[in-house]
């Protein structure tokens, strides 16, 4: 039995600039762009994929879901402390701390203490979040007898959560994992579905989370795929082009020591996500996207950066001498940049498919882009002749960044732009304020424009979403009323649901198949739901303030 791929010494690294083929039609094949590093493993290569790394501990990026209700006072530990006999709940488990002194998790179905502080002895105890942000039980103010081990402190906005996933988690105030009773639940996973270690996917099989599919295809290669558009949104490219060798890889699993490794029909690996050493990690397939392993405590230690919008870091540079020859790709977490056959570059949205933009050189197959060392971006023909530039010669050391939020944007070196496609996504979203994928409006809740005017959207406590200008008064609702505890969703298929108490829907603006779509609340009082590029609108209240009589 061939041993598990880990940093053993018998591994040979082997870095290089891996290129492989890629995916721009859905047929499974990778065209992306990816660095990589390589290991040979008793003479076979193995392909090192590190994926993206966590931004400020954070794998997810685009507005955050509930996990668990942790806005709820009554769900989390903060300032106020848990003192003894007091309970907070979950969906799943109950979190109190015992006459004795111990802080314990009980499963609610079963009753079965899944953790414990196993801290008796110290009657009327009390578990308090302390001003630093550290965690502990103690007798009296300064008394504290138990706290996370290793963890000193998450400052200001420190929440313990008692998670609907059997969890109970420690986060600092920007929400990164500080530590957990690792009491999770795979079969309760809230964001999609987990995958535990030590499952198997063959050749065929798949997992599924909403709109979202993980599948190992005949192939060899273990890809991302959005179901109702059928686009391959990541892949790991270990078999770049079809029909496999036949030494690609057969199945894919998670192992014990955190690692998720692709073997080929022998045993081998042939391709790992290199995240060993994180002993009870678990592969996460979210439905908003992404492709995420966690640690054992919730930390993302590896992620594919597949999210439906969001925009977190820069993007891609395309940096000075860099060239782009017929079906290379250059991409970032909205965009996809083609060099294509016919000589057209052209600009691609993930989340829609829609070319946002292109050099408009189709027609002279064989040509390349070329970001120039003067900082002047080119497209040449095969001869050598310019068909297209950006004119931003004379600024060397320029270079063009595909960034986060679709737009392609040469920069000089002080950072300045010099040039742009004007394909930015967000653009809609600064109309007013914006609601992206995930995010809930709960029963009370309102959401206000940034603007002093008062213009504002309440999910009332009878169930219906009101939208109110004064000195109107309500101008729009769902006609939901009578619904008491009723919540409004953004989800991540497009579509804007009321969904009552039970989980039945109310009412919804009917875009489902529109990945990525968000909700702007806007300074005309309209609100309007736009699709992820943020140029088309889905859906409107047709209630912007000229068209309002007052």
């Amino acid at each position: 039995m061939p041993a598990p791929i880990s940093s053993d010494p018998g591994y040979v690294s082997v870095p290089l600039d891996y290129r492989t083929q890629g995916d721009l039609d859905g047929d499974g094949r990778p065209e992306l762009i990816t660095r990589h590093s390589r290991y040979t493993y008793g003479g076979t290569l193995v392909v090192v994929h590190k994926g993206v790394a966590p931004a400020g501990g954070l794998a997810r990026f685009g507005e955050a879901t509930s996990v668990g209700d942790i806005q709820q006072p009554v769900r989390r530990v903060n300032g106020h402390g848990l003192v003894n006999a007091d309970v907070l709940y979950s969906a799943c488990v109950s979190l109190k701390v015992q006459s004795d002194g111990s802080a314990v998790v009980t499963e609610l179905a079963t009753g079965k203490v899944l953790w414990s502080s196993n801290t008796p002895g110290h009657p009327l105890g009390s578990l308090t979040m302390e001003g630093t942000g550290r965690l502990a039980l103690a007798r009296h103010y300064d008394d504290s007898y138990w706290s996370p081990p290793g963890v000193a402190g998450g400052g200001s906005g420190t929440v313990l959560s008692v998670q609907d996933d059997c969890n109970v988690v420690l986060r600092d105030g920007k929400g990164a994992v500080l530590w957990s009773t690792r009491t999770y639940d795979p079969a309760r996973e809230l964001l999609g579905t987990a995958v535990p270690a030590g499952t198997r996917l063959a050749n065929g099989q798949e997992v599924v989370a909403g709109q979202v599919l993980l599948k190992m295809a005949t192939s060899g290669n273990l890809n991302l795929i959005d179901r109702q558009t059928s686009r391959v949104l990541w892949t790991s490219g270990n078999t770049p082009f079809l029909p496999a060798p036949p030494d690609a890889g057969v199945d894919g699993a998670l192992q014990p020591d955190g690692n998720l490794v692709i073997r080929n029909k022998d045993g081998n690996p042939v391709w790992s996500s290199g995240t060993w050493g994180t002993q009870g990690a678990r592969l996460v397939v979210q439905s908003d996207g992404n492709l995420v392993i966690y640690d054992a405590d919730g930390r993302p230690v590896w992620s594919t950066g597949t999210w439906f919008g969001g925009v977190d870091t820069l993007g891609h540079p395309l940096c000075s001498g860099c060239l782009l020859i017929p079906y290379e790709t250059v991409e970032s977490k909205a965009g996809r940049l083609v060099m294509q056959q016919d000589g057209n570059l052209v600009l691609y949205s993930k989340a829609t498919g829609n070319a946002r933009w292109s050099s408009g050189t189709w027609g002279h197959p064989g040509a390349t882009a070329f970001m120039q060392g003067d900082g002047n971006l080119v497209v040449r023909a095969s001869d050598g002749t310019a068909l297209w530039a950006s004119g931003t010669w004379g600024r060397g050391n320029a270079r063009a960044v595909l960034q986060d939020d679709l737009n392609l944007v040469v920069y000089d070196p002080a950072g300045r732009a010099l040039w742009a496609t004007g394909t930015d996504n967000r653009v809609a979203a600064r109309r007013g304020t914006a609601l992206f994928a995930g995010a809930v409006v709960k029963s009370g809740e309102e959401v206000h424009t940034p603007i002093t005017s008062p213009i504002w959207l309440q999910m009332q406590s009878d169930g219906n979403l009101v939208l109110h200008f004064n000195p109107v008064g309500a101008v729009w609702s769902s006609r939901t009323w009578g619904n008491p505890g009723a919540r409004a969703t953004v989800q991540a298929d497009g579509n804007v649901v009321v969904y009552a108490a039970d989980g039945r829907g109310l009412w919804s603006t009917g875009t489902w198949g529109h990945p990525g779509a968000y909700l702007v609340l806007q300074n005309d009082a309209n609100l309007v739901l736009y699709d992820a590029d943020g140029v088309q609108p889905l859906w409107a209240s047709n209630t912007y303030w000229k068209s309002l009589k007052y």
